[in-house]
């Protein structure tokens, strides 16, 4: 009969060891297990201690009581005082205690209802976990013949398995609130990147539009100049040959000063071809009167004298009036890439293509020059301070056309390519307006 006993009361605590492993939640723990666990040995009360993170204090908690009485509760018992701050404090592993027999020492128990006598045993065990004593399990009797060897023994059993549960609980506690934690940091981060992205893109939008007006007040500084020089300095030197014109009538051909009046009547000319080329590049008067196919025609054919390079254009037969800023960008985009072409690519010849299509207008400068390095080409292809001054203009010439531009190269040469959206004319003004991103200028 006692070995049949033993036998279902062994069967019983893996049953409720089961359930302890299983049990995920923290509420209902101990209802589900010591409702079990009392088939196996007596108890009227159940009390829980868990050592505080500050190591000085425990939290007392009764989780299991038979008596109509209020359930107790204390968040912050000090270590000395109690059955249970002296286990926490020695790491004595069971405690049994009569109060019936041994007189309470002073201040040794906290709970007034173990004083009064209402439980005549005691048995306390550590929750202990991979050598961590977290706290004490507690079993209350009315029983005064005590606990005996295998209560100690299914006790010892049963808050081995429970402390192993209530570490995993802290841990995912912990885990849960480090998870908040990092949610937390995180959402700050993608704040603070938004706002950085933000500002970024504010910041970059007002240089954009600090670059866009230092080239246009460098082209209004150009017209100027060039026009300074047509009609002040050109008008100058152009009276000045008439003058010499008239003293050379003063003298034979054969005389000396005749023959330097000749000299500086040529140097004069010379200077004034000089000033009236010059005037020209830093703003072509053609480019206002007939249109970007004359002036960029002009161009080439001064570039192809200076440079020695053969320039061949690619245009199309009826070549149709832009408005003044679309014009203007494409020919400060010519005149920087026939410049660069000159300078580094060794070319021979250099072919300007520009094409019409639907909505967009391609212009192209091809040449035949030895290209340039992969390595160089991709920093090239990047905005930043490596970009050359003349490659960054031009940039910001196309991108305020709400264009884009491309470089491609190879040994056998270069090809540097704008594409630009046409402008749609406007029905109701019969006048030229640029997409969206654009701005709107009339028909030349």
């Amino acid at each position: 009969m006692n070995a049949f006993y033993s036998f279902g009361r062994d069967a019983l605590l893996v049953e409720t060891l089961s359930v302890v492993a299983k049990c995920q939640n923290p509420q209902s723990f101990w209802t589900e297990t010591l409702g079990r666990l009392k088939w196996i040995i007596d108890f009227t009360r159940v009390d829980v201690a868990i050592r505080n993170p500050d190591e000085r204090t425990y939290s007392l908690q009764t989780v299991f009581e038979l008596r109509p009485v209020p359930l107790a509760c204390e968040v912050a018992l000090p270590l000395s005082r109690g059955i249970v701050g002296k286990m926490l404090r020695s790491g004595e592993a069971c405690h049994l205690f009569q109060p019936g027999i041994t007189p309470f020492e002073r201040d040794c128990v906290v709970d007034e209802g173990l004083e009064g006598g209402t439980l005549l045993s005691i048995l306390s065990v550590t929750l202990e976990s991979c050598g961590n004593v977290l706290g004490v399990l507690s079993f209350g009797s009315t029983d005064e013949r005590g606990y005996c060897h295998e209560d100690i023994e299914i006790a010892s059993r049963f808050a081995t398995h429970a402390a192993i549960a209530i570490q995993n609980w802290q841990h995912l506690m912990k885990l849960k609130e480090d998870t908040i934690l990092l949610d937390l940091a995180a959402q700050e981060l993608r704040d603070s990147h938004a706002t950085l992205e933000s500002l970024v893109i504010e910041r970059t939008t007002a240089l954009r539009r600090v670059s866009q007006r230092l080239l246009k007040v460098q082209d209004e500084e150009r017209r100027r100049i060039a026009r300074d020089l047509h009609d002040s300095t050109s008008q100058i030197l152009a009276g000045v040959m008439m003058n010499v014109g008239m003293l050379r009538r003063r003298f034979d051909k054969e005389d000396p000063t005749s023959d330097a009046l000749a000299e500086i009547a040529s140097l004069t000319d010379r200077a004034l071809q000089e000033i009236r080329t010059t005037s020209y590049l830093l703003h072509p008067p053609m480019l206002d009167e007939i249109g970007l196919a004359s002036a960029i025609r002009w161009y080439a054919e001064g570039f192809a004298k200076r440079s020695g390079i053969q320039v061949d254009l690619d245009f199309p037969p009826s070549f149709e009036r832009l408005p003044a800023d679309l014009e203007m960008g494409l020919f400060r985009v010519l005149q920087e890439g026939l410049t660069n072409v000159h300078r580094h690519s060794g070319a021979s010849t250099v072919r300007v293509v520009l094409e019409e299509r639907l909505d967009a207008l391609t212009f192209e400068v091809k040449d035949n020059g030895h290209g340039i390095a992969p390595e160089l080409l991709e920093r090239l292809q990047k905005i930043g301070a490596h970009t050359g001054v003349g490659l960054a203009g031009m940039r910001e010439r196309v991108s305020e056309l709400n264009g884009q531009l491309e470089m491609e190269s190879d040994p056998h040469g270069t090809t540097l390519r704008v594409s630009v959206p046409l402008p749609c004319v406007d029905p109701l003004t019969n006048s030229n307006q640029l997409p969206a991103g654009g701005r709107r200028s009339a028909a030349a």
